[in-house]
């Protein structure tokens, strides 16, 4: 059997969940971008390019649980200190959490790609462990 590599846009959502980790390698870190929003960026633009090429969400009852979720969000938004770092800061928490949770309904459609978004995450993994591991224990503090 014939190694398969993910497909790319289960890769930008593997790449946006560990954005935080991997911006905190040191050659990362000198990106002049946020790579949080550099993959957060990139995910839309795959989730824009399939939801114009037809895709819907599917998996109802998750969907609710996931409404369900955000729902819980509300009391926090509420109480937050009303000032404008706050208001970002909630507003980016929000968008991201949200962008997080709904991009598999729309990127993984089948058996197959739930394979597939299993070896995306794996992917980052993988390279975490082994830049721990160079890193000869700086790596390990940081993680």
């Amino acid at each position: 059997m014939r190694p398969r590599f993910p497909a790319p846009a289960l890769l930008a959502l593997a790449a946006f969940l560990f954005a935080g980790d991997m911006k905190a390698d040191p050659v990362l870190a000198r990106l002049p971008v946020d790579l949080t929003l550099l993959t957060a960026g990139i995910l839309s633009l795959f989730l824009l390019a399939r939801w114009l090429r037809g895709a819907r969400a599917v998996h109802g009852p998750g969907l609710g649980a996931v409404a369900l979720w955000f729902l819980t969000f509300l009391p926090g938004i509420l109480a937050a200190a009303p000032t404008e770092y706050g208001a970002r800061k909630v507003a980016t928490l929000c968008t991201f959490s949200l962008l997080a949770a709904l991009a598999p309904f729309l990127l993984v459609r089948s058996g197959e790609e739930v394979d597939g978004i299993l070896d995306a995450l794996a992917l980052p993994c993988a390279l975490i462990t082994l830049d721990a591991l160079a890193g000869a224990g700086q790596g390990l503090q940081r993680l």
